[in-house]
């Protein structure tokens, strides 16, 4: 009866840890997918101070949330993003619209992945 209990509680934690995991990965992608966002929109106003601004704020962001998100996924995800999140600071400072604008696609892309792969579903974890 001993090992009943204690096998429910371990998997009620690990049920609740892959859940935080899953809230936390949502709030802080969801975070930095908006500050994407605040630089695409001065981008398509070509308001390229702005850009160069908020891309900086992404930098920065991303740099907070970095090593977590290396604790919980693959590197060469983040290592991509990080890649990514640099060469959009670059071309917004160079003034390059259409590369910035596809860069930012691309890290929007690898931040819904990770949502995804993220996710307490049955296909996630079978």
């Amino acid at each position: 009866m001993g090992k009943r209990i204690v096998l429910i509680i371990l998997l009620l934690l690990m049920l609740g840890g892959a859940l935080l995991q899953n809230i936390y990965v949502t709030h802080a992608a969801g975070k930095l997918i908006n500050e994407l966002s605040a630089i695409k929109e001065a981008l398509f106003k070509e308001d390229y101070d702005n850009a160069k601004e908020a891309a900086d704020e992404f930098v920065y962001s991303w740099k907070k949330e970095k090593k977590m998100f290396e604790a919980l996924f693959e590197h060469k995800e983040i290592d991509i993003i990080s890649a990514t999140a640099n060469s959009i600071q670059s071309l917004c400072v160079s003034e390059e619209k259409t590369h910035a604008l596809s860069e930012i696609a691309s890290v929007n892309y690898y931040f819904a992945h990770l949502i995804e792969i993220d996710r307490v579903d049955w296909e996630n974890i079978f």
